[in-house]
């Protein structure tokens, strides 16, 4: 046991390791048979990852422990990934600060007193903050990998900003994907094993237009359900079968109607506009471009008022009058 807890320990303080995955490193499945009944899955893992330790002595363990803010952040999207930051960069000047107000050392000091104190300080500071990011699917960043166009790389590029949240070697962050709220691990375990707990997982359902029909026709998807597919999210792959049918099922022209006149709604559209042709240099989804073929002869976006009070931006307008024209 004692060897199987040390590669497990190893696995876990591996900075390119993503920590709590459905299938983890069969040493520590071992540990985990021997975990008591009284104790979940999910909370035995972070008492081994947070308080197991081979090099440290108990003080310097208490002293950490002591010190030691935990925040748990539900959902890794944009909004829990700025969370992360802004808490982040709040604690982070105020340590500096202290540390830049320290005296220098005395010159009758020698250098192995020095080193000493400065590696005692560093030891005391090192784990001022923990942030366990808990995702419910295997990868981060939420919106902005499964619900950007795929023809807008450019909006995307806020994952390099997020990777330096996860890299920055200032905070102790761990990615924990794979781990469902209320299935894995309930509300109030995290709130026993966290200082704080951060909700942050975003909307999963979609609101109803109130239409005749619209629960029980075939052919009538979100736009959440629509997007999520071409990009890939593993939770709608089901619906490339409902659309192939539907695209297929006559051999009048395909027309589709968008309803909705904001940015999502224009992307819906240009996406079914472009085609296979249009995307196949994006990112969008295999499975996708088989289904969309050559695109969509005709689609109507449709808005309760005129394009003036559309709610969509410019930018996202003349991306679409670009390839109409």
């Amino acid at each position: 046991l004692d060897s199987n807890m040390q590669i497990a320990s190893k696995c876990f303080h591996q900075p390119n390791r993503l920590p709590i995955r459905s299938a983890i490193a069969s040493s520590y499945n071992a540990i985990l048979k021997q975990q008591p009944q009284t104790t979940t899955t999910f909370q035995y893992k972070y008492n081994l990852h947070r308080n197991f330790t081979t090099t440290e002595d108990d003080e310097v363990s208490k002293r950490r422990r002591r010190r030691r803010l935990s925040v748990a952040i539900v959902g890794t999207g944009p909004s829990g990934m700025y969370t992360a930051k802004y808490l982040r960069s709040s604690i982070l000047p105020k340590k500096q600060k202290q540390q830049q107000q320290q005296p220098p050392p005395s010159t009758k000091q020698n250098d192995s007193e020095v080193e000493e104190k400065l590696s005692k300080q560093q030891q005391e500071d090192e784990y001022d903050l923990n942030i366990d990011m808990i995702e419910k699917l295997p990868t981060p960043y939420g919106l902005v990998r499964s619900g950007v166009a795929p023809d807008h790389p450019e909006v995307k590029s806020v994952e390099h900003d997020f990777d330096s949240v996860f890299t920055s070697s200032c905070t102790k962050m761990q990615f924990m994907g794979n781990v469902q709220v209320g299935r894995d691990v309930s509300l109030n375990e995290l709130r026993d094993l966290y200082d704080v707990v951060v909700l942050a997982y975003g909307c999963e359902s979609d609101n109803k237009l109130g239409i005749d029909g619209e629960e029980r026709l075939k052919g009538i998807l979100s736009a959440r359900e629509f997007v999520a597919w071409y990009n890939g999210h593993p939770s709608f792959v089901h619906i490339g079968e409902e659309l192939s049918k539907l695209l297929s099922s006559s051999n009048q022209p395909k027309q589709v109607v968008v309803i909705g006149q904001g940015n999502v709604a224009l992307d819906c559209a240009r996406i079914l506009a472009k085609g296979k042709q249009g995307l196949i240099d994006t990112d969008i989804a295999s499975h996708a471009l088989d289904v969309i073929g050559d695109g969509i002869e005709k689609t109507i976006v449709l808005g309760r008022r005129g394009h003036v009070q559309g709610a969509f931006t410019i930018k996202v307008c003349v991306f679409l009058l670009t390839f109409l024209l």
